[in-house]
């Protein structure tokens, strides 16, 4: 189906449908325009383009993500929102600048091929196997890439704050206030002495002997490991119990990638959480991560 063929409303219209024939048959949503893009044909810019107009009209739930330093915007779906169920099923406005008379209840969007690129898996029909990258699925259905919940430093960083709380509090639901300010105190400590040092007229020369300089680096290294252990107990703190270094990453999936032109690179994740102090559970929360190029 060429681009040339699609009327803007047409296109609005097929992204509605296959939102509303996913959600309903309980498949993974398509999230991002590369997706859209491939399953109807045209380009990316154009999913990008009706897309953004869906999620400003509240017909579909997603984010729409400005690139640093231009004015282009790029988007990520969420779901279909409730006047996008409503208007498929033909309690719809008249003003929407959508074609829903392309809708073609409950049918899928397209019999051919959608190609998840580096994040999904292949879609033909007839074929009833599910695999990551280069693996034919069933018609419909889309499979993420699952990632490591953590990377192995930051789960040194769990595992040492969980040291820090049994040791210094013997128990995980204290205030993290107190490695805030120990942080900060020694932080000062490094800075300090290179003030003393530059100062005119000083003759302590501190940086200027070993003992100075083993004095610099153990105190900026645990003035480091302070702050961080603060940094990654906030992020680790169950909403229910307040436990801190409990509420863990249990999957990790990846279910959309995008790049644009500048080389900005966003990933639309889903993350599923437990906390192992109360049990506490959440599923498939959304996440979006960007990542500038490095001379950005």
């Amino acid at each position: 189906m060429g681009e040339g063929l699609m009327e803007e409303a047409d296109v609005r219209a097929k992204i509605l449908q296959e939102l509303y024939t996913r959600k309903r048959g309980g498949q993974e949503l398509l999230t991002s325009p590369m997706q859209y893009a491939k399953l109807l044909g045209i380009s990316e810019e154009v999913a990008n383009f009706n897309i953004q107009y869906l999620i400003s009209k509240g017909l579909v739930d997603g984010q729409v993500i400005p690139v640093t330093g231009t004015t282009k915007k790029f988007v990520s779906v969420n779901d279909i929102g409730s006047a996008g169920i409503e208007a498929v099923e033909g309690h719809h406005r008249e003003d929407y600048a959508v074609n829903f008379n392309s809708i073609t209840f409950n049918a899928p969007v397209s019999d051919s091929q959608i190609a998840g690129g580096d994040v999904g898996s292949q879609n033909q029909r007839k074929v009833d196997a599910r695999g990551s990258k280069g693996t034919t699925v069933q018609s419909g259905e889309r499979k993420g890439v699952d990632l490591a919940p953590y990377a192995d430093e930051d789960a040194g960083h769990i595992r040492l704050g969980r040291i820090f709380m049994r040791l210094f509090f013997k128990r995980f639901d204290h205030s993290l206030t107190p490695f805030a300010l120990i942080g900060c105190v020694l932080l000062a400590a490094f800075v300090a002495p290179l003030g003393i040092t530059y100062y005119e007229g000083s003759s302590l020369g501190l940086l200027g002997s070993a003992a100075g300089a083993l004095y610099s680096f153990v105190v900026l290294v645990l003035g480091a490991i302070f702050l961080i252990t603060w940094s990654v107990g906030k992020e680790t703190t169950c909403p229910s119990c307040g436990s801190h270094f409990t509420w863990m990453k249990t999957r990790r999936t990846l279910t959309g990638k995008t790049k644009t032109p500048d080389g900005v690179t966003t990933l639309n994740l889903r993350e599923s959480f437990k906390c192992s102090n109360c049990g506490m559970t959440r599923e498939d929360v959304p996440k979006i991560e960007t990542f500038q190029p490095p001379d950005a």
